[in-house]
Parts: C-alpha cells; sequence; structure tokens
C-alpha cells in the first residue's frame, strides 16, 4: 500500500494506480494500517490539490482528522467536488455533512452554495436544516 502511495509522491506511478488505490484499496485495509498510511495519504492529496489534479477524495471521511485535512486544502480546490466526482450520490454527500457537522468543520462560501443547495440536502436527509447547515458551513 504504502509502495503504491510513494510511487505517486515520486511521479513513478500511474494515474490508474492511484485512482485504483484511492476508490478501492484504501477501503479494504484495516483501522490501523490506515492510521499508518495517513501521513502518507496527506501528501498524496496535497500533491493532487498543488497540482489541481483530482483524485477521489472521499477516502477520508475515513478518518476525522484526514478529513479536516482535505477541507483545509479547499481554499486551492474545490474538494467537494472532488469527493462527489467518481460517485456522486445522497451517500456521499450525507457522509460529508455529517462529518462537517459533528465535528465543527468549515468550507469557503462558494463550495458551501454550490454543493449544499436544498435539493442536494432534501436528497440526502437534511433538506429541513438546509440553512442552518449552509450558514454552519460557511467559513469565515
Amino acid at each position: 500500500m504504502t509502495t503504491v502511495l510513494q510511487q505517486y509522491l515520486d511521479g513513478t506511478g500511474t494515474d490508474t494506480t492511484i485512482d485504483e488505490f484511492m476508490t478501492r484499496s484504501a477501503w479494504k485495509v484495516s483501522d490501523e494500517e490506515f492510521a499508518a498510511l495517513k501521513p502518507l495519504l496527506q501528501k498524496v492529496m496535497l500533491k493532487s490539490a498543488s497540482e489541481n489534479k483530482p483524485l477521489d477524495f472521499f477516502v477520508a471521511t475515513r478518518d476525522a482528522g484526514l478529513f479536516a485535512f482535505v477541507l483545509s486544502l479547499a481554499k486551492h480546490v474545490d474538494v467537494v467536488e472532488w469527493m462527489l466526482a467518481p460517485s456522486p450520490g445522497p451517500d456521499r454527500l450525507e457522509a460529508i455533512v455529517e462529518l462537517m457537522y459533528d465535528h465543527g468543520l468549515k468550507l469557503p462560501e462558494k463550495i458551501v452554495r454550490k454543493h449544499f443547495s436544498d435539493d442536494a440536502l432534501d436528497e440526502c436527509g437534511w433538506g429541513n436544516r438546509a440553512e442552518e447547515l449552509r450558514c454552519g458551513f460557511i467559513a469565515d
């Protein structure tokens, strides 16, 4: 597992390999293995954002700290779009909403307005609190 991440960081891996890891393999490792991979995952996500090369960041929802790190990259890229794009739907948005709500995390207003519409929040079961959530999710 670390080999795939390190190859991406070194520029010796393929886009297919890192995409496969982020969308499938990272979900199959134990919690202990995932915790050990977290520092490398942060480096991979930082590199991806700095190069504006989208990866599936949804794997960050496995860990609140990693998720908060991913949201900190929102000043560079639309991280919510990157988490939703590979498999858009209410399940992914619901997971994002729940982590943001539970941990008091915030995003730039532009991203919040784009992804947390009344309709989108209705689809994932949070529609009755749409405006409250949007206001709470917007970074000052």
